[in-house]
């Protein structure tokens, strides 16, 4: 049983605002009723619409007038119970004990066994015991001879048949005495007793039929804890949102009350959801018949296909209940158009459901969504959400929702619907599909998450069980993870292939391959061979055949015996740019992108990279945002430093190093590079530190890595392993091969580490050759570069000239960083030629160079001597006079013994030289033997040129 609504004693309720009309009318009936004339009022009202508490606010002024309050609430639970409203009525107030007395004995004498609610409605023709009622009635009539007796009875709906019985017969008898009885009920679509209603309607009683609150109420209650201009501004979207229900408005104005504190001015402009506004959904749903909220689940379910006819269906309800419900919900402000008024009303509902109800109602609705006609991708998410694909036409439809999920770049749902599909199919050709499918979707997400289905493709691969289209994702996979021996044979399977059909993704394996290893495979170097001869193949006519044979036009510069210009290059690489993100692989769009940084169009190819990236993040293909911020990072090196830092530095972040692979060794590169040109050097030793994959040294991004490995070395004052770098450097070059995706000068490299060891002749010979390259190693970056530090490398009356040809390719480039570099030096040869001006106006200028990229550039390198070796001892003079000695070494044996010489650690030797502690251990065995000496500080000076 409920609480009663009135505890006298606790004071005077706020009045109403909203419901001053209401309240007047309310006024006026107690008026009547202290002057001898009774009435009675029927409040009625939807959900939530303030019925009870307009009841209590009158029931609280009927007190403070004189009159005595007897109040009671109907509850569903207790429309059985007969006489129980009555009950409520008596005790809810101190009366005399007599009276009490009095009618408690008659009714429990009339008591009966528990009655429908709903008696009259069926036709039951059982009346109440004319002389209970007569005496109940009596009784209240004596007693409001002594005190005016207002009767608030909340809920009515909900009283019991005998209770029901007695207060209508009180009202035929109350026309002369000081009683007012007011009740509230809940609108109903049909009206549970339609012989009440008519009663109530009778002069001189009345109803009172509460409505919405209007935009101008809830600008009134807003304007009690803001501005009224803030207040009119949300107003309107509050009433839209709430549908004028007063519980609503009041949940949204508690939400607006705490959301202010903290927020933005942007955000103030915005109407706030929260908890409160959550919880009287729920309030309102609960407080109705319990069918409410199943409908409100069932509508949440369903979403858009959420009508009347498919909910009957999926709650099993009545057609007629169901569409009351509707009505309910409707007039309560939470349905307009049979739609929740706002998605947060759903989400609030689904919240609120067991996990249990929740995964039944979602295969059930996938049922009725399939057999409706809906779209697969919804009837997939309801299948997904429920984890079952019950029947043969679940799995085809979670593989159909898969392909358009993919279409439309919808990854989580595609990877579930197909995760799905594969646990619930038996076919074993069906699942290879499954598997290759989810391969080539979960890695836009996370590459490292396909493993576990690429054991059973690539076996399917090397058996021929697997399509050609189905394998390149495998194949793609492997290269990723740096296992070339296994795609070896599948990769020239597929690309052997002379099916025009499969003309593009060969093309893309193509691209994945050579921007990977640095090179194009044997396989594609036959295909491009035969596509600039007379024989070529039905492929060579298809468009991204074209555009991939252009961009590997660095290692086949010529197609019909002209060259490949750079409009051909820019044309194809955009070929491959335009298309849908979703449609091409992150490893032909990067080197696309690299294509047009390779024919100097560096800024078309950051202009893509943003537009690319911004179609990625809303996506939320985190593979793709990886490579493209990648590539993205090492086109800023050139321009901004700080820029490609921090874009290395989130890029690094999106993928676990296990779903980088081999390709960590991109961004982890330039990184190092940025922080060295910075001054960062203590940043760049940390990240040499790392361990990264060894597969990724037969890969170019490992020349990458030793590029940036060998650049630190020379900024930290360590040329020996420096030119330890860049010597593995040119190994792992020579073997790939150079191209778009490999813009690593060793040459130069190597240069800059003889000059620092004063091997100035090494140096100039390193730079000669790289001067005389032709082709994808003649770029004007890479050339100004070489006559930059071979001006270095020459006499100071020689320096000027190289340098301002150097300045002038570097402003062509715009590489601003080597700008600032040869701007430097140029300056540094002018003061040294007594030419100050001129050497003032250009410090000036690489001043600006320098800022703009945020670099910290080092002292310019001059030719020198080398440095006189120290006092020898002993066994020193005796090695340095048998220097033939040191020529018995081998390769390996000498870094080895060089490097000792140079006070660094067997760790710090193994780290630069790549090698295990224990082979450099070994080494040094090998070299105290032959120069027979025991100890580092005996080994010859001789070793500082080696």
């Amino acid at each position: 049983m409920r609480t009663p609504l009135v505890a006298h004693g606790e004071g005077h309720r706020p009045v109403l605002s909203e419901r001053q009309n209401e309240l007047s009318s309310l006024r006026e009936s107690l008026r009547h009723c202290l002057e001898g004339n009774g009435r009675m009022t029927l409040i009625s009202g939807g959900l939530a619409s303030g019925k009870t508490e307009l009841l209590q606010t009158f029931s609280d002024i009927a007190h403070e007038s004189g009159a005595l309050v007897l109040s009671a609430t109907g509850e569903r639970t207790e429309s059985t119970l007969q006489f129980g409203a009555i009950w409520q009525l008596v005790y809810s107030s101190p009366l005399l004990r007599e009276v009490k007395d009095k009618i408690a004995r008659f009714i429990k004498v009339a008591a009966a066994p528990a009655q429908s609610p709903d008696m009259e409605s069926a036709g039951d023709d059982r009346r109440l015991d004319a002389h209970t009622s007569h005496v109940v009635c009596e009784a209240l009539l004596k007693l409001s001879l002594d005190h005016p007796l207002v009767l608030c009875v909340d809920d009515v709906q909900f009283i019991d048949h005998a209770s029901f019985q007695i207060l209508l017969s009180l009202r035929r008898r109350i026309r002369s005495a000081r009683i007012l009885i007011v009740l509230t009920e809940r609108t109903r679509p049909h009206p549970s007793r339609p012989l009440f209603h008519a009663e109530a309607a009778r002069q001189p009683h009345s109803c009172i039929s509460l409505k919405t609150l209007p935009v101008a109420d809830i600008i009134e209650k807003l304007a009690q804890h803001m501005s009224t201009g803030r207040a009119a501004e949300l107003a309107p979207e509050m009433s839209q949102l709430s549908g004028g229900n007063p519980l609503l408005v009041q949940a949204l104005v508690e939400d607006q009350v705490r959301g202010r504190v903290g927020t933005s001015d942007r955000d103030e402009h915005r109407l706030a959801l929260g908890a409160a506004y959550r919880q009287a959904v729920l309030d309102c749903l609960y407080r109705w018949d319990p069918v409410l909220f199943e409908i409100a689940c069932g509508l949440a379910m369903l979403g858009a296909y959420g009508t009347p006819e498919l909910v009957t269906r999926l709650l099993g309800r009545t057609h007629d209940s169901v569409r009351q419900g509707f009505a309910v919900l409707t007039e309560a402000g939470l349905l307009v158009d049979e739609r929740f008024r706002h998605p947060e009303i759903a989400t609030t509902v689904q919240s609120s459901t067991s996990p249990e109800d929740t995964a039944h109602l979602h295969a059930r609705a996938a049922e009725l969504l399939y057999e409706h006609g809906a779209e697969a991708t919804e009837v997939a998410r309801h299948l997904v959400a429920s984890d079952t694909a019950p029947n043969s036409w679940a799995l085809r439809v979670l593989r159909q929702a898969a392909a358009q999920a993919i279409a439309g770049d919808d990854v989580e749902l595609a990877v579930h619907s197909l995760e799905l599909a594969l646990r619930e199919c038996a076919d074993d050709s069906g699942r290879l599909a499954i598997q290759s499918t989810l391969v080539e979707v979960a890695w836009r997400v996370n590459p490292s998450s396909v493993a576990r289905y690429v054991a059973p493709l690539h076996e399917a691969m090397c058996t021929g069980n697997l399509t050609h289209r189905d394998a390149v994702p495998v194949i793609r996979h492997l290269h990723w993870q740096g296992d070339f021996a296994a795609a070896t044979k599948p990769f020239e399977t597929v690309t052997g292939s002379n099916d025009p059909a499969d003309a593009r993704p060969i093309a893309e394996l193509e691209l994945s391959y050579t921007w990977i290893r640095g090179r194009p495979h044997d396989r594609t170097t036959q295909r491009l061979t035969a596509a600039n001869g007379a024989g070529a193949g039905p492929l060579v006519d298809n468009a991204w055949t074209r555009a991939a044979a252009v961009l590997h036009s660095p290692w086949h510069p010529h197609r019909g015996g002209k060259p490949v210009s750079g409009d051909e290059i820019v044309c194809s690489a955009e070929h491959i740019l335009q298309g849908r993100l979703g449609d091409m692989t992150p490893e032909a769009g990067a080197m696309a992108l690299l294509a047009l940084d390779y024919a100097g169009r560096t800024k078309r190819a950051l202009f893509w990279c943003d537009t690319l990236l911004a179609e990625a993040a809303p996506k939320r293909t985190t593979t793709w945002q990886a490579v493209l911020g990648s590539v993205r990072a090492d086109l800023l090196l050139q321009t901004d430093l700080a820029a490609a830092a921090d874009q290395a530095n989130r890029v690094i972040e999106l993928l676990h190093t296990q779903s980088w692979g081999v390709l960590i060794g991109f961004p982890l590169s330039t990184l190092i590079l940025a922080h060295t040109a910075m001054g960062r050097l203590e940043a760049a030793a940390e990240l040499l530190d790392q361990v990264v994959p060894d597969a990724m040294f037969d890969t170019i991004f490992g020349s990458h890595y030793l590029h940036a490995s060998g650049q630190y070395q020379l900024a930290a004052g360590d040329p020996f392993a420096a030119l330890t770098a860049f010597e593995r450097c040119r190994t792992v070059m020579q073997d790939r091969g150079f191209g778009i995706a490999t813009p690593v000068a060793w040459r130069i490299d190597l240069a800059q580490a003889h000059l620092a060891l004063g091997q100035q002749h090494k140096a100039r010979a390193l730079l000669l050759e790289q001067l005389d390259r032709r082709g994808a190693e003649a770029g004007a970056r890479t050339r100004g570069t070489a006559l930059r530090v071979l001006a270095a490398a020459g006499q100071p009356g020689k320096r000027v000239t190289l340098l301002r040809e150097s300045v002038e390719l570097l402003e062509r480039c715009g590489d601003r960083l080597e700008l600032a570099r040869a701007l430097t030096d140029l300056s540094q040869a002018h003061r040294e030629l007594g030419e100050l001006a001129d050497a003032r106006l250009l410090a000036r200028r690489a001043d600006q160079e320098t800022k703009a990229c945020h670099a910290q550039l080092r002292p310019a390198a001059t030719p020198r001597r080398a440095a006189s070796p120290p006092k020898q001892t002993p066994l020193e003079q005796q090695a340095s006079a048998g220097a033939e000695l040191v020529t018995t070494l081998s390769d390996a044996e000498r870094k080895v013994a060089a490097l000792a010489h140079a006070g660094h650690t067997n760790r710090d030797i193994g780290r630069q030289l790549y090698i295990t502690v224990s082979t450099v251990e070994q080494h040094l065995t090998q070299v105290y033997r032959k120069l027979n000496v025991h100890r580092r500080t005996d080994l010859p000076a001789q070793l500082a040129n080696q």
